[in-house]
Order: structure tokens, then sequence, then C-alpha cells
């Protein structure tokens, strides 16, 4: 077809027949997409959040393999903790605030 030209009979049938056997979403499939994008994105910025912190840590205070590893499971248990629903992500923040002094700006 070319542009600036209406379609004829015969092609715009074959257009329909073309966008019907094309892959179309449910609203159910799409929220699901949406769902996996978002926990991928959380995932890869939790990711590079570790690697930063490892990286400082090896840095400032010497951490090597040992140590790092460890700190690395203590948080996996603790994401464990918090999926579980034995501990807030607000418990967490409070705790920080108030015992550490630290507010994380």
């Amino acid at each position: 077809m070319k542009w600036g030209k209406a379609m004829n009979r015969k092609q715009k049938r074959q257009k329909e027949k073309q966008i019907s056997k094309e892959k179309l979403f449910t609203a159910t499939e799409v929220k699901q997409i949406q769902i996996d994008a978002h926990q991928k994105a959380i995932m890869g910025i939790t990711r590079e959040l570790f690697n930063i912190m490892l990286y400082q840590l090896n840095s400032t205070y010497g951490f090597g393999y040992v140590r790092s590893t460890r700190l690395l499971d203590s948080m996996y248990d603790l994401f464990d903790s918090i999926d579980k629903g034995y501990v807030s992500l607000e418990d967490i923040k409070k705790f920080v605030k108030d015992e550490l002094k630290i507010e994380i700006r």
C-alpha cells in the first residue's frame, strides 16, 4: 500500500486478519507485566546499592570476602523476614532513626 491512498476492501480485510492474529493482552496480563517490570527494576537497583555498599565498606573499612559475604547473608535474611512479615520497613527506619540517630536523606 502506498502513502496517500485509501485502502481498498481487500487490503482492509488483510489488515483486519493481520491484527486479529497479533497477540493482544488482557488487563490481567498487562497488570502482571507491570508488576514483573517493577520487581525487576527494584532488584536491579538493590543489586547496584549492594555493589556500592560493598565497594565502600572494602575501601573505607577493609571489608574482605568473608565479612562482605556475612553481611550479604544477613541482608538476604532480613529481606526474607520483611517478605514474611516478621519485620517491616517502618520498623527498620524507626530503629535507624531512633537507635542509630541516622536519618537517611
